[in-house]
């Protein structure tokens, strides 16, 4: 495993952690935690990190929904191009969470 898999492991342990509690608080809050968490699931996505270990990571069925949704979206090596998919899967995480 590579050195910066670690971080990107570790960073996602966190976030999945932090969404669990980010559910209980407001209804804004639980949503923008989530959306944090959709951005970096498809900035991993991005990175070619392996689906199957994120899975494995994942706690609930929304967690493994994002990342199903993530991973059946194509990768692309453009920085530029992959920041913007990762702010689109953000925004239409927060969007969908809201109007709930």
């Amino acid at each position: 495993m590579s050195f910066n898999n670690v971080f990107v492991i570790a960073g996602i342990a966190l976030a999945l952690s932090s969404f669990a509690v980010a559910a209980q608080e407001s209804k804004a809050e639980g949503c923008s935690g989530g959306a944090e968490l959709a951005k970096l699931i498809m900035e991993t996505r991005q990175k070619e990190f392996p689906m199957a270990a994120l899975m494995d990571m994942a706690k609930t069925d929304l967690e493994r929904g994002l990342i199903i949704k993530a991973y059946e979206r194509r990768s692309y090596n453009s920085e530029e191009i992959a920041a913007r998919m990762a702010a689109e899967f953000q925004n239409e995480f927060y969007l969908s969470c809201i109007k709930r």
